[in-house]
């Protein structure tokens, strides 16, 4: 758009002009910067653990007749955890402890995540998350119905560990 002032004349930008070239000349960096912010993160579901109770109480994965999938990253990388559940093929709604730790047969207050969970009810671990560490994983102990099978299930995300900042925020 041409202007004129006085004897001088001016070639100014209309105002979609303008806003083409300034998605020309930065459109490309924002989208790099998009692009290696979600580089790395690989959302998953968990590894499902199961086992079949044999009495009133049911440790997994540490009971014989539990399933020994690892719940947790393998070295070299970080997981947030998004949600956990423990399921059964009964209609019992028992209590169940989650734990995270290196050792699944600790079942103390310093590796207790949560204590109120029952059968079939989501854990959401909220805005400041539940982070398993390289070697760590979840492992749960429920007051349980003899005879009935029990899955732990759940959803995370997976960086590798320098790439640890991105979901600690």
């Amino acid at each position: 758009m041409k202007q004129h002032i006085g004897t001088y004349e001016f070639d100014a930008l209309t105002r979609d002009e303008s806003q083409a070239d300034l998605q020309a000349a930065l459109g490309h960096h924002f989208d790099r910067i998009i692009r290696e912010n979600l580089r790395g993160i690989k959302p998953l579901k968990l590894p499902i653990v199961n086992g079949v109770a044999v009495g009133t109480t049911l440790n997994m994965p540490v009971n014989a007749s539990a399933t020994l999938a690892q719940c947790g990253p393998e070295m070299g990388y970080f997981w947030r955890i998004g949600r956990v559940t423990v399921a059964s093929s009964g209609t019992d709604t028992g209590a169940v402890s989650l734990f995270s730790g290196s050792d699944v047969t600790a079942l103390n207050q310093v590796h207790l995540i949560d204590n109120t969970l029952k059968v079939g009810q989501a854990y959401y671990p909220g805005t400041r998350g539940l982070f398993l560490w390289p070697g760590e994983q979840l492992y749960v102990s429920i007051t349980s119905v003899a005879n009935n099978s029990y899955w732990l299930t759940g959803i995370a995300v997976e960086v590798p560990a320098e790439m640890a900042g991105k979901i600690l925020t």
